[in-house]
């Protein structure tokens, strides 16, 4: 007894055809071609797409700690100016009214205690002029932070630190954590 052939569709055009080979997915040599030249195209467009990924990749791998470091503190300093958007300088007082820049200073530098680089009881919002010109005026950051942090936390800040070194995978993460928490914090006072 034989088996009714069903009818299919073809992939390429949509017409119905009655299959000769239970392999067949065209209804023609034409519609077969077709197929097969989009398979050939987008083999080689995944395939570039690979290699530029990789490339991207081998490019990354090669670049200094440094380079990461400038990623993760742009990110870092970013969170810190919109975290403490509209508090006045933690140095002098100055209002954050927008007629000054703002910058992130350090109560312990990065050259001093690199292992506080990226801790935020450590990092405030400051007027540039006690960042710069003034080395971040540490006369009056001192008693500001203690009333903002607690004197508990800025005795933790002064004590001995355990030495890190950072990785370019923690940086990475570190960089798009401070990315995501500064979207979230712009959200917010939206």
């Amino acid at each position: 007894m034989l088996k009714k052939v069903k009818e299919k569709k073809c992939r390429e055009c949509g017409e119905a055809y009655v299959p000769w080979s239970t392999t067949q997915t065209a209804c023609s040599p034409g519609c077969a071609a077709a197929m097969a030249k989009k398979k050939v195209a987008k083999d080689k467009s995944d395939k570039a797409k690979a290699e530029k990924k990789a490339s991207k990749a081998s490019v990354l791998e090669v670049q200094p700690i440094s380079f990461y470091h400038k990623k993760a503190q742009s990110a870092f300093n970013a969170f810190i100016r919109e975290r403490d958007k509209g508090l006045p300088c933690i140095s002098c007082g100055k209002p954050d009214n927008g007629q000054h820049q703002r910058h992130a200073s350090h109560f312990k530098s990065i050259g001093s205690c690199r292992e506080l680089r990226y801790d935020e009881s450590n990092v405030h919002a400051s007027c540039s002029v006690c960042n710069n010109h003034m080395s971040g005026n540490i006369a009056g950051y001192t008693p500001a932070l203690i009333e903002k942090i607690g004197q508990e936390e800025v005795d933790r800040l002064n004590g001995p630190q355990e030495i890190k070194k950072w990785t370019r995978e923690e940086l990475e993460e570190l960089a798009a954590r401070y990315r995501k928490k500064t979207r979230g914090l712009q959200k917010g006072n939206q």
